[in-house]
C-alpha cells in the first residue's frame, strides 16, 4: 500500500469526522442533546476506525524516501493536519457553548433557591380548618 493511498483514506475519514463535529455544534446550539449524543457515538466509531486502520497499515506502507508520490503524500498529510485543527476548533466552540449554558443553568438554579428562601421568609403555612365536625359527644 502506498503512503499516499493510506493518507487519502485517512483524509476522507477525518473529513467525515469534521462533518460530524459541525453537525454536533448545530445540535448543541439547537438544544437537541439526544441527536448530539448519537453523533458522538458515530464519531467514536470513526476514531476507532482511524486508529485501527493506522495500526493495520503501519507495516504495509512503503516509506522509502525515493518512493513515488512522496510529495503528494506530504501535501495530503498537510491537508489532514489542517482538517484535524479545524475539528479541534469546532470542539473548542462546542465546549465553550456547553460550558456557558451550564453556568447559565446553575445561576438559574441558584435564583430558584433564593426565591424559595424568600417565600419561606413570609411565614409558615396557615393552620388548616377542620372540615369535618365531630358529632359524637
Amino acid at each position: 500500500m502506498k503512503q499516499s493511498d493510506y493518507l487519502y483514506e485517512k483524509r476522507d475519514l477525518f473529513l467525515e469526522m469534521k462533518d460530524i463535529a459541525q453537525r454536533q455544534m448545530d445540535m448543541a446550539t439547537e438544544d437537541r442533546m439526544d441527536r448530539f449524543l448519537e453523533l458522538s457515538k458515530q464519531r467514536e466509531g470513526l476514531q476507532h476506525k482511524i486508529s485501527t486502520g493506522a495500526t493495520l497499515a503501519k507495516g504495509r506502507i512503503d516509506r522509502s524516501p525515493d518512493a513515488p508520490g512522496n510529495g503528494r503524500a506530504r501535501s495530503i498529510a498537510d491537508d489532514v493536519t489542517r482538517i484535524i485543527q479545524s475539528i479541534q476548533d469546532i470542539d473548542r466552540q462546542i465546549e465553550t457553548f456547553v460550558s456557558e449554558n451550564r453556568d447559565r443553568l446553575l445561576n438559574d438554579i441558584r435564583g430558584l433557591r433564593k426565591g424559595q428562601k424568600a417565600l419561606k421568609g413570609y411565614g409558615g403555612r396557615t393552620k388548616r380548618n377542620p372540615r369535618f365536625i365531630d358529632t359524637e359527644g
